[in-house]
């Protein structure tokens, strides 16, 4: 691996992070004078200290995700908020930055036949954006009348753990009820035990609405 092209590649992914940061700042509901200055301080602290993996999925995670999440619950804690509020304030802003994504999947969502192509879709993206072994998805079912697997291992929860903000992860896993909670008349969310909040897996399961067509998959 080239250091210079890794050191490269994280520089590139920290100014993306503190962007985003920077941004979610001036969303926050009435925040103290200083939080700007604070959060930003504490990512690039985060940054210079924590493990960068060689995937550059997990980078992407790390730094657009984790490290400002974790930077600006910190500043909203030292600026007087609670860790209920400071929690709330980083899920509410990550929900929002969700509502993207959500409306593009909804668009395809509401087009025939969305089922048979997430079905056929969602091992490769799942091992694309969460990518093993730092996650692990036990595979139950693919078909046409269901799509069921669960997380055994989260790399946002033993990051989060390791940056002594594992309260943070709950808030994560929020997004995915966002983006797939009624996003296609033929697909049914449901999940209804987290890692995060001491269960054994994750369980993702996705059903499938309307009869399915005969030659779905």
């Amino acid at each position: 691996m080239d250091t210079k092209r890794v050191s490269l590649t994280n520089r590139s992914l920290v100014w993306f992070g503190t962007r985003k940061l920077a941004r979610w700042v001036r969303q926050t509901a009435s925040p103290p004078h200083h939080l700007g200055a604070e959060a930003g301080a504490m990512y690039g602290a985060l940054a210079a200290r924590i493990f960068w993996p060689r995937n550059l999925v997990l980078r992407w995670h790390l730094a657009g995700y984790l490290l400002p999440a974790v930077a600006l619950y910190q500043g909203l804690r030292s600026g007087g908020s609670t860790s209920e509020q400071a929690v709330a304030g980083v899920g509410a802003l990550l929900e929002d930055d969700m509502q993207v994504r959500r409306r593009r999947l909804e668009r395809l969502g509401h087009r025939p036949g969305f089922f048979a192509v997430f079905a056929v879709m969602v091992r490769p993206l799942t091992r694309l954006v969460y990518p093993p072994p730092a996650w692990r998805a036990d595979w139950l079912e693919v078909s046409r009348h269901r799509i069921a697997f669960d997380m055994t291992d989260c790399f946002y929860l033993k990051t989060l753990t390791q940056l002594g903000a594992p309260e943070l992860t709950p808030a994560l896993c929020r997004v995915d009820d966002v983006l797939y909670a009624g996003v296609s008349p033929e697909l049914a969310w449901s999940r209804t035990t987290l890692l995060s909040t001491g269960g054994e897996r994750c369980d993702f399961r996705f059903d499938r609405c309307r009869s399915p067509d005969r030659n779905l998959l």
